[in-house]
């Protein structure tokens, strides 16, 4: 009856008839868009390239670092990033500018695979660059693990490494990762802390939403 999609799918939900009826907000310092009940504009969230602070390098020249995405087709994690790349360079073919990369849903032999681990549980099922949580890396946790395991850069959203580190994330790989230890690509070629995403970030892009039939809309919203 319902799903949730990310917001670089709402266009192709909105093709095949279904409508947004509920999105994700994140400005906790503004809660009244959430205690009300009139229509709101949906939320946004910001689109950011997060690196290792013991690295230099800068947005401007990470051409031929390894790179994390979140899935081919989503927002943060390949349309804005490639998008940007693509204007600023004239190249759109990610695998010809950076040298390695987990981008799932790519061509599991190419490079844009080369990062990918599949489900590392279970070696000998075929999951590797899987756009779905059999592959390890995909969505917005596994690019952020793909960056604190063999990545350079990691196109996340801007809570991304915040969920995942100084302990909210329990898991093996994620429950000694230090916020401080990471930082911001800033489009400008500058570097900054990760609390400041509202200035440096790669764009403001509407919020993940929950999608449904138009005659169910009611029915979603008063069980959601």
């Amino acid at each position: 009856d319902a799903v949730t999609l990310d917001g670089g799918y709402m266009y192709t939900a909105g093709e095949c008839g279904l409508i947004p009826v509920m999105s994700e907000y994140y400005d906790k310092s503004n809660m009244r868009p959430c205690q009300v009940s009139k229509p709101q504009r949906r939320g946004t969230y910001f689109a950011v390239a997060v690196v290792k602070k013991n690295t230099n390098f800068s947005w401007l020249n990470i051409k031929g670092k390894k790179s994390c995405h979140t899935g081919v087709g989503r927002t943060a994690g390949w349309n804005i990033p490639v998008g940007l790349i693509a204007n600023r360079t004239g190249n759109c073919d990610m695998s010809k500018f950076f040298s390695q990369s987990c981008a799932p849903g790519s061509d599991v032999d190419s490079n844009l695979c080369q990062l990918c681990v599949g489900n590392p549980e279970n070696l000998l099922e075929k999951t590797k660059c899987l756009p779905n949580d059999k592959e390890a890396y995909y969505g917005y946790a596994g690019a952020f693990r793909c960056l604190a395991e063999q990545g350079d850069l990691a196109f996340v959203k801007h809570t991304t490494a915040f969920e995942n580190t100084d302990g909210k994330n329990t898991a093996n790989w994620a429950k000694n990762l230090k916020s401080e230890d990471f930082e911001l690509l800033c489009p400008d070629g500058s570097r900054a802390p990760l609390s400041e995403y509202k200035n440096c970030h790669l764009a403001e892009v509407p919020a993940h939403a929950v999608v449904t039939r138009p005659e169910r809309r009611n029915d979603v919203v008063r069980i959601v």
